[in-house]
């Protein structure tokens, strides 16, 4: 047999081997055996007597969906012409799965589990979907740019205990005015962030540093302007019109201006900061350096009522700058100079204009081993209007391969996205009680608390206020959400706790990544699912209305 025709011809050829299809379009059902063609058209039929038929989109991690709907007995509807063209080696069950397709071709899909929608209007108000629509022209709130406008909002919302949301200063940069309002906010933290280091100056100084000395080469006036900027800010926080921005005061120059008008200060700032260069004093100015001290004192302790992220910035006035529309940790910097920050904020991705957003960079985060951790919480969201929200008992933390450290700015210490920490390698001096897979799920978290004597903090202080976050995020987002009533989304979102165990909402993710990457995502991604799916199945046997 010439071996070219056979290449050529190899798929007719096994059609016409088994005979199972007349041709690709038109499959030959009758050589299904008349008994398995009567199961197939009993077990159709129920499916559809009882509404158990659902469909996917593509992507690898509905293995765990689809298996979770058919030990249940549904039956996934994919299509008949997908069906048709997908089954590439013609296997005797392979027509079985058509034939069940060709009669599910007019059947109505129950549950829809799918990543994107790109028109509702093609979708069955019957139809369960795992997505809320979005009313048009408004920011989804899952975008960075979306949840940080909408949580300028949270405090009409805020409810002790019940609708409370702690969130890291933000600011879009392709805003003019919140433009403006973040270069005003980076140089009042960078005048914090000198009064907190000559506080710790004071309180625990160091033999291998004097941050006073004789022949110093930063000038005092430094401090002086320091307290002033801050001490206006504390005026106006206290007395200034309360429907004005509180920064607003300050940037009414342009931007070039401002950056001009800041430059000084901040090229000094850096010198203290980053050189490690010291203020120059006389014996006469070192006599009355008391006064400066308590200055700089009762300044930081009028600060938290106006900047509850105070404690948490650290003096290192570091910041993140984030891809409004990425995730996974893809396109985030973490940037000390206000230069750095402006440029990358005006950075575009092959030839397309990213849409960035500026964020406070927790300083002070709660370490466990010196390593830094975030916490992914799921919840499920069933209805908009009134909000029904479901907690997820259990989620999960990712850690740094890296030790912490603010003089090291590399994304494998600062962001704790397995997408990222699975690039580099565990550093070889952090602590050995630490998981190589850089996660440990919430149980193993509780039993660290109860390790280091604090085992309350999970169920008194950091369970319920990510409850409390989640909700605030969500009634600041209602009116942006379509209250379709069979429609259901399952949500991840991130949380940092602070040195006092206070979570921060860093951002919320729609279709969060749910596949095994390690042994910990591999069984709570699978049970969380199985659960959000139980709950769905008792939702469809329930009677409408």
């Amino acid at each position: 047999m010439n071996n070219s025709k056979e290449d050529g011809s190899q798929q007719e050829g096994s059609i016409e081997k088994f005979g199972l299809f007349k041709s690709v379009e038109n499959p030959n059902f009758e050589s299904i055996p008349p008994f398995i063609r009567s199961k197939i058209e009993m077990t159709v039929q129920k499916a559809i007597q009882q509404k158990k038929i659902f469909s996917l989109g593509k992507a690898t991690y509905y293995r765990t969906i689809k298996d979770t709907f058919l030990r249940r007995g549904w039956i996934q509807k994919t299509g008949y012409e997908e069906a048709l063209w997908s089954k590439k080696n013609k296997r005797p069950e392979d027509l079985e799965e058509l034939y069940c397709q060709s009669l599910l071709r007019a059947a109505p899909v129950t549950i829809l589990w799918t990543r994107y929608i790109s028109d509702w209007n093609t979708i069955d108000p019957k139809t369960i979907v795992n997505r809320f629509p979005i009313l048009k022209g408004k920011e989804h709130f899952c975008s960075k740019i979306g949840l940080n406008n909408n949580l300028q909002d949270a405090y009409w919302f805020h409810e002790d205990g019940v609708s409370a949301v702690k969130f890291p200063r933000t600011y879009n940069l392709q805003n003019p005015a919140e433009l403006k309002s973040f270069i005003d906010d980076y140089v009042i933290t960078a005048c914090i962030s000198l009064l907190k280091i000559i506080i710790r100056d004071k309180i625990e100084p160091t033999e291998s540093y004097n941050l006073f000395q004789i022949g110093g080469k930063i000038p005092l006036d430094v401090i002086y302007y320091a307290i002033k900027k801050c001490d206006e800010y504390i005026t106006f926080r206290e007395h200034g019109d309360l429907d004005e921005d509180p920064t607003s005061r300050a940037v009414s120059p342009s931007t070039d201006d401002l950056l001009k008008l800041y430059d000084y200060y901040l090229s000094n700032y850096s010198r203290i900061v980053e050189q490690k260069d010291s203020f120059t004093i006389s014996t006469a100015q070192e006599m009355k350096f008391q006064d400066l001290y308590n200055a700089c004192r009762l300044i930081l302790q009028s600060l938290p009522k106006f900047i509850p992220q105070v404690d948490s910035d650290g003096y290192r006035n570091l910041w993140l700058v984030k891809d409004s529309d990425s995730s996974c940790g893809k396109g985030v910097w973490v940037l000390r100079k206000l230069s750095d920050v402006l440029g990358r904020g005006k950075t575009s991705v092959k030839g397309k204009t990213s849409r960035y957003i500026v964020q406070k960079y927790i300083e002070r985060p709660l370490l466990i081993y010196n390593t830094k951790f975030d916490i992914r919480q799921w919840f499920l969201v069933t209805r908009i209007n009134p909000l029904q929200i479901w907690m997820y008992r259990k989620s999960y933390l990712r850690f740094s391969s890296q030790p912490f450290s603010l003089d090291d700015t590399h994304e494998a210490v600062h962001l704790c996205n397995n997408s990222i920490q699975r690039k580099y390698p565990v550093h070889p001096e952090r602590h050995p009680a630490l998981p190589r897979n850089n996660m440990w799920d919430s149980t193993t978290f509780r039993r660290y608390l109860k390790f280091i004597g604090q085992e309350e903090k999970w169920a008194k202080v950091i369970y319920p206020s990510m409850k409390a976050s989640i909700i605030a995020a969500l009634q600041v987002s209602q009116d942006d959400i379509v209250d379709r009533p069979n429609s259901f989304e399952l949500y991840g979102a991130d949380f940092i706790l602070t040195e006092d165990f206070s979570p921060w909402l860093i951002e919320i993710n729609s279709s969060p990544a749910m596949h095994a990457s390690t042994s910990v995502t591999g069984k709570l991604c699978s049970q969380c699912y199985k659960d959000v799916i139980k709950d769905l199945c008792f939702r469809t046997c329930r009677p409408s209305g």
